[in-house]
């Protein structure tokens, strides 16, 4: 099959990517073609084993990740099977992935990792953050260029034949209020649940309607190699495992840009204790 790779990514956050790249490099198959893209909104932005993709824009956090998301989709050719959509502060360490994913995308249109422990989100359905869609899903999704985006304000929800408005839907906190039965089937989550309507949040809603097949990977307890890093503030580490081997890894929030003296940068101290892990963790397979 052949199968393509997005991440997203700026200046400072190189190593992240190629922490990417070569951790499904050394757990590939060689059974299929595939291809590394990067899709940035830093014009002078370079990475030596992604096709780097440029998009002007002036968006930012949640709406900026699901821009770049849906401007990849437009550049995926007809000849791809799958697509990969994967932050790029996580670490793919399953052997032969890319057979798993090429056999999931005979069985469902989008697979990928659960919410993990953050209760925000919907529940039993893959999230932005790694997921794994098939050529059906990549048709349909093209169509709808606000697919991925975050929601701060009043939408209707006709479109996704649910037959209710949610104007009245949203709260103080800009959640969405799950207060109907349908609702609650859709989201997987308990009537009167409060949603946080980031990257993505729509897409129980998109595969409802148009009768999508998805699948995802229950969280579990971290891999001994990353307990060092595991309470670094305001972090959150995450595994996923597939077969009772670990799938997948995600630091979240781990290229935080902090401030010095009037100077951004990402925190050097995070970053080379994630991808150490990561390189030891590939020594070892």
């Amino acid at each position: 099959m052949n199968i393509t790779v997005v991440t997203f990514a700026e200046s400072g956050l190189e190593n992240y990517c190629n922490v990417v790249y070569t951790c499904m490099e050394k757990n590939k198959s060689n059974l299929h073609n595939i291809r590394y893209v990067c899709m940035t909104r830093d014009k002078d932005f370079k990475l030596e084993d992604f096709e780097v993709v440029y998009r002007d824009t002036n968006l930012n956090g949640c709406n900026l990740h699901a821009f770049l998301i849906a401007e990849s989709f437009k550049i995926i050719p007809e000849e791809n099977d799958v697509v990969v959509v994967t932050d790029c502060d996580i670490g793919v360490f399953y052997k032969d992935w890319d057979n798993v994913l090429a056999e999931k995308s005979k069985e469902v249109d989008i697979f990928g990792i659960d919410r993990g422990s953050d209760k925000r989100h919907y529940e039993n359905f893959p999230i932005v953050n790694f997921i794994s869609v098939n050529r059906n899903f990549l048709e349909k999704a093209k169509l709808e260029d606000e697919l991925f985006f975050a929601q701060h304000s009043p939408v209707s929800l006709e479109i996704y034949g649910c037959g209710v408005e949610i104007s009245r839907r949203l709260s103080r906190h800009k959640r969405i209020i799950v207060d109907s039965d349908k609702l609650s089937k859709i989201f997987s989550v308990k009537k009167g649940t409060k949603l946080l309507p980031d990257t993505g949040w729509k897409l129980p809603l998109f595969c409802h309607f148009h009768n999508l097949k998805s699948q995802s990977l229950e969280s579990s307890s971290v891999h001994d190699d990353f307990l060092e890093i595991k309470s670094h503030k305001r972090r959150k580490l995450a595994q996923w495992n597939y077969d009772d081997k670990m799938f997948v890894i995600h630091y979240t929030r781990s290229g935080r840009i902090i401030q010095t003296n009037n100077v951004l940068s990402f925190e050097p101290d995070v970053e080379e204790a994630w991808c150490n892990c990561c390189l030891k963790i590939l020594r070892g397979n």
